[in-house]
């Protein structure tokens, strides 16, 4: 028998007729799947073929597939119940495709489908409850599509939906109820769209959600994240945001981990992240217009320990109350600002385990090179001095001595 079942595969395929009943046909030029192929195989993989159709004829002879990856062919259309006898189906990868649509009936009787990848085709739009049936599907991935909108229907039914990636399309708004019926998200992927705002209840059902993504948008300062009690996980980097508007930010009491990189932010006001009690990690780098950051601006966050300022090019000052536990912070980049002083008092310098600070035109007076020495040893770092003009370009080295960088 396991002769006979070799006898049947393709030489373009690797077949494995044991337990596992894997075939591969990646890579090979194959306009259709194979219809000799063993019957009783529970995984298929035709990656970059050149397959157009799928014929339900050929599907309906391999009822055990539990794994399905037609991903970088050329299929423009699912055609109705085409998986009508592929009832065990686990895993459906259909990436890099052309398909621009997909009828109400594709996915009928996919019942334990878990995981559904359709990223990376031209979908334009989607027909509400299109993936109703599929009430056992924890990953849904619709990036690098078309969709410009979603009709508040679109997921009704997705029960155990746990991963939804609806990345780099050309999304405008998000329905105040798009989300009401996926209730079991831990993870939404909105990075790359053209989203300008976030109603005040988009994500209010969303209360087991941890990782949210909405960088690369136009957001604007008013933002909401009513609901997401249990978020660890945001980032809003690469947006319009001007400001910090911290009662925005209120619900989001088990935070771990902020990005807001690449925003139009001038100054972090005082009491900036209040609330924000379990935040470790907090990303503003790149931020163009940052000049200042005030009295008590991160007053609150009692667990903070990486702070990254790094490349924040007009970023002169830091004041020296800024920080409320600044001697719990492990992680400091100050790196490529336009920082001329350090304070002594706005960190525990030598609790820190890791630190940067180059790139920026310190002014080397007493107050600085009073601790600095001592900092720059431990983390076997340099800076230069900008100011006064008798050191000016001089390369203070860890080892506590001056040198000019022309030299």
């Amino acid at each position: 028998m396991p002769q006979l079942l070799l006898s049947m595969c393709p030489k373009e395929c690797i077949c494995i007729s044991e337990e596992q009943k894997v075939t591969r046909c990646d890579n090979a030029a194959l306009n259709d799947i194979p219809a000799l192929l063993d019957p009783r195989i529970t995984s298929l993989s035709m990656v970059n073929c050149t397959l157009k159709r799928l014929d339900p004829d050929v599907l309906e002879l391999y009822p055990d597939l539990e794994y399905l990856d037609l991903s970088f062919n050329k299929i423009d259309m699912i055609d109705m119940k085409i998986f009508k006898y592929q009832t065990k189906l686990r895993v459906l990868r259909l990436k890099g495709n052309q398909l621009s649509s997909l009828q109400l009936d594709s996915f009928i009787d996919l019942r334990q489908l878990q995981i559904l990848d359709l990223s990376t085709n031209q979908l334009l739009q989607l027909e509400p409850s299109t993936f109703s049936i599929l009430n056992n599907l924890q990953k849904l991935i619709l990036s690098n599509n078309l969709l410009t909108k979603l009709q508040s229907e679109t997921f009704v039914g997705l029960k155990n939906l746990q991963q939804l990636d609806l990345s780099n399309n050309r999304l405008h708004t998000i329905g105040e109820h798009l989300f009401d019926d996926i209730t079991t998200l831990q993870s939404l992927n909105l990075s790359k769209n053209n989203l300008s705002k976030i109603g005040s209840d988009t994500f209010a059902s969303l209360t087991s959600l941890k990782h949210l993504d909405l960088s690369s948008n136009s957001l604007t300062d008013d933002l909401s994240f009513n609901g997401l009690n249990s978020l660890q996980y945001l980032n809003i980097s690469y947006n319009l945001l001007q400001r910090i508007i911290a009662s925005n930010y209120r619900p989001l009491s088990e935070l771990r981990e902020l990005d807001l990189s690449a925003n139009q932010m001038m100054e972090l006001a005082t009491s900036s992240f209040i609330g924000l009690n379990s935040l470790e990690i907090l990303r503003m780098t790149n931020e163009p217009y940052l000049h200042s950051i005030k009295p008590n601006a991160f007053s609150g966050l009692i667990n903070l320990r990486n702070l990254n300022l790094s490349s924040c090019h007009i970023l002169e000052k830091i004041d020296e109350n800024a920080f409320e536990y600044g001697d719990r912070l492990e992680i400091l980049d100050l790196s490529n600002c336009r920082l001329i002083r350090l304070p002594q008092k706005l960190a525990e310098w030598t609790n820190l385990k890791s630190l940067h600070i180059s790139g920026n035109p310190f002014h080397c007076d007493c107050e600085l090179l009073s601790f600095l020495p001592e900092v720059l040893r431990k983390f076997s770092i340099n800076i230069t001095c900008f100011t006064p003009p008798w050191l000016i370009r001089q390369k203070y080295h860890a080892a506590g001595r001056l040198t000019n960088i022309y030299t």
